[in-house]
């Protein structure tokens, strides 16, 4: 693959859920090394790169040649920061047009499926679309906080798989140019594609019980 991609992952010192988070052992690795050490094999990226506030993480990766480090600014240090202030910030230190953007908190997407959405990006901005963003449908009956059914008549019931599906942003891969970021300013541009995953792939570590299942998996090498 001539075209090749830039991939930024965000990592930050302090988790509130899971303190720690990202340096917790999985099979003897930290969490933010296991994705990391799967896209490093990757033919399709050029250059991976990191936006920490974390001194264990430059520790960790510095002498690293696919990985380049961005030191994040003091005044983006926090829980309640926008990603999309964090991709912006490292804009300078990123030398590629296209980026995928991903976390650390979903080791389980598989290399072939970042390729795949990367491939899929290349072959959607040809047409109306300007930005990708991987998606999980759901043909499940899903009602509001109120108890009000969004996508079914609950006196009607119709077996899930006849239900209107509902689309649910995962977090794991968005792909976007350095252009549609600053036109739409945000990573989902204009008019971003909904790239399908599976549920079992986008598994992301927010809560106790996400870690164990990850470290399960790892642990029975039911990885790839």
């Amino acid at each position: 693959m001539n075209k090749k991609i830039a991939v930024l992952i965000p990592i930050k010192e302090h988790s509130e859920r899971i303190p720690n988070k990202n340096f917790k052992l999985v099979n003897k690795n930290p969490l933010h090394n296991l994705l990391i050490k799967k896209l490093e094999k990757a033919d399709f990226i050029s250059k991976i790169y990191i936006n920490t506030d974390s001194y264990k993480i430059f520790e960790y990766y510095k002498n690293n040649p696919k990985v380049k480090l961005i030191n994040r600014k003091k005044e983006l240090i926090g829980d309640f920061i926008s990603m999309n202030d964090i991709i912006s910030s490292s804009f300078d230190g990123i030398e590629e047009n296209i980026i995928l953007q991903t976390h650390t908190t979903n080791p389980l997407v598989l290399l072939s499926t970042f390729k795949q959405a990367y491939l899929t990006y290349l072959k959607k901005i040809k047409e109306e679309y300007d930005s990708l963003i991987s998606v999980n449908k759901y043909y499940k009956r899903f009602y509001n906080k109120n108890f009000k059914a969004i996508n079914h008549n609950p006196k009607i019931l119709l077996r899930t798989q006849d239900l209107k599906p509902l689309l649910v942003e995962n977090s794991c891969i968005y792909i976007f140019s350095k252009d549609s970021f600053k036109t739409s300013g945000s990573r989902i541009g204009n008019n971003p594609f909904l790239f399908e995953m599976n549920e079992y792939e986008a598994i992301d570590v927010d809560w106790p019980e996400d870690l164990n299942v990850v470290k399960n998996l790892f642990n029975k090498n039911l990885i790839k």
